[in-house]
C-alpha cells in the first residue's frame, strides 16, 4: 500500500495497536515501519484525537513535525 500511495504522491500511515508495554515493542513497531504504536486497553479519545490531528496536520503538509510531536506525547504517556 505504501509503496502505491508513495507512487501516487500520497502517504499511508501505519499504526500498531498491541497489548505489549514495553519499550522493546516500541522500537520493534517503529523499526518495522509504523508510525505510532496504542497499547491496549486502547483509550478511544486519545486514539480518536490522535487520528484527527494526525489528518489535519497531513492535510496541512506538517505530517512530519505532527508524528514527531505525537510521537514525544506517545511516549511519554507510555
Amino acid at each position: 500500500m505504501r509503496t502505491k500511495a508513495g507512487e501516487r504522491g500520497e502517504v499511508v500511515l501505519a499504526i500498531a495497536v498491541t497489548g505489549y508495554t514495553h519499550e522493546k515493542m516500541l522500537q520493534h513497531a517503529l523499526s518495522a515501519g509504523f508510525d505510532l504504536l496504542f497499547t491496549k486497553p486502547l483509550d478511544f479519545d486519545e486514539f480518536l484525537a490522535v487520528l484527527a490531528c494526525l489528518a489535519i496536520c497531513q492535510q496541512s503538509s506538517l505530517y512530519a513535525i505532527a508524528q514527531r510531536i505525537l510521537g514525544n506525547v506517545l511516549e511519554v504517556a507510555a
